[in-house]
């Protein structure tokens, strides 16, 4: 944390901090408790915080430590660890002393895995075990200024993958949750652009007969409380993009299920008027399902087996001047059954729902453009010559309304 605005503060106040973890160790004790602490991945957390008169640039990334293995029978693979990165940057400057502010923060962004299971073939005198779970991630990124210079913050996190499982009656790891969350703002009129993405994990694959682990569920909402995942004001120009991803299940390699693929939801609501509105106001929101794990050899199947994900975006913007929004929801894809036959997955729906409301009345009025986009979900295919039924593509529903006060 560093404060270098006044008299002698840079033209530009550029900074920032890198955290990486290190690796669990490898396992072989049976599990009891705290036994898998052993080969557990390091927390990473990158925090930086910078304040000048005119230009600032700040970031922060992290990245957590991956999950050792499990080494013998009935050994899980090691968690993934935490990473959290925040990152914060101000330009206290009015006039022609401000300047520019950028921000950044990313967290883990599935460099990392959990802990996957030696090799061998899974058999009674060979490593067998659970995969060890990814890990969570968090990013928050703050941005202001007082001039009527640009500011832009961007949050990036991204779930760690499952490890990979070995041996009947034990699963992958379950893919890591992600948070994402950003402030900017001007008080000076600049234009301001946000920016927060958040990728779940994805779940770990299981061999020799264990199961697939579940990708992450994953939920964005921005609706004027104090909760959202984005806060930003400006009576400049306002940019504001929000990205929800699944996990995508780990699939199985003689099991009889793939893990479940994860949801995602994303959710902008918004109304600006009177004098702080920004004199324009642009939205771009997307969700993707996640996908079903790919799959070999299947064991019988469980119900919904390789299902995708679904996925659900909804926006509402009003604001007195021009008015642009757009929204696009993408179901996740049915697991594919590369080798032995069987049933693939099924694909899943996606609805994506807009509204633009250019509120301004006559010369203070603006145009208003809506755009919604709804793909469902393949079905997953069959592979080779080996007999089997393809899964089923996925319904999708896409609504698009736009209206203006003005003659614009």
């Amino acid at each position: 944390t560093l404060d270098l605005s006044g008299a002698s503060s840079p033209l530009h106040f550029n900074g920032g901090v890198i955290a990486a973890a290190g690796n669990g160790s490898n396992n072989s004790n049976p599990i009891g408790v705290n036994a898998d602490l052993l080969n557990i991945g390091g927390d990473a957390t990158a925090q930086i915080s910078l304040t000048g008169t005119a230009g600032v640039s700040a970031s922060a990334a992290a990245s957590a430590g991956g999950g050792g293995q499990g080494q013998g029978k009935g050994i899980q693979g090691g968690n993934t660890g935490a990473g959290s990165a925040t990152a914060t940057g101000i330009s206290v400057g009015t006039g022609a002393a401000g300047g520019t502010v950028q921000v950044s923060a990313t967290a883990n962004q599935g460099i990392a895995s959990g802990g996957q299971l030696a090799g061998g073939t899974g058999g009674p005198n060979e490593n067998t075990g659970d995969g060890g779970n990814g890990g969570n991630a968090s990013a928050t990124a703050t941005g202001t200024n007082a001039s009527n210079n640009n500011v832009s913050v961007n949050a990036t996190a991204g779930g760690d993958t499952g490890g990979q499982a070995q041996g009947a009656g034990y699963a992958g790891g379950n893919g890591g949750i992600a948070t994402a969350t950003a402030s900017a703002s001007s008080t000076g009129g600049g234009s301001v652009n946000v920016a927060v993405a958040q990728t779940a994990g994805n779940g770990g694959a299981g061999f020799d007969g264990a199961q697939g682990g579940n990708g992450g569920n994953l939920t964005i909402s921005t609706t004027g409380s104090a909760q959202d995942a984005v806060q930003a004001s400006t009576t400049g120009g306002l940019g504001i993009i929000q990205q929800s991803n699944g996990g995508n299940s780990g699939g199985t390699n003689g099991g009889s299920s793939t893990g479940t693929a994860g949801n995602a939801s994303n959710t902008l609501d918004l109304t600006y008027s009177g004098a702080t509105a920004p004199h324009s106001l642009s939205g771009n929101i997307s969700a993707s399902g996640g996908s079903g794990g790919s799959s070999n050899n299947v064991s019988g199947e469980s119900a919904n087996f390789g299902l995708g994900g679904t996925a659900n975006a909804e926006s509402t913007l009003s604001d007195p001047f021009q008015l642009t929004d757009s929204v696009t929801a993408t179901g996740g894809v049915g697991s594919a059954i590369n080798t032995g036959g069987g049933v693939a997955g099924n694909g899943n729906t996606a609805t994506a729902s807009v509204t633009a409301n250019s509120t301004g009345t006559g010369s203070n009025g603006g145009s208003s453009q809506a755009f919604a986009t709804a793909n469902g979900g393949r079905g997953g295919s069959v592979g080779g010559t080996f007999a089997g039924v393809a899964g089923n593509g996925a319904d999708a529903m896409s609504t698009a309304v736009s209206s203006v006060a003005s003659n614009n």
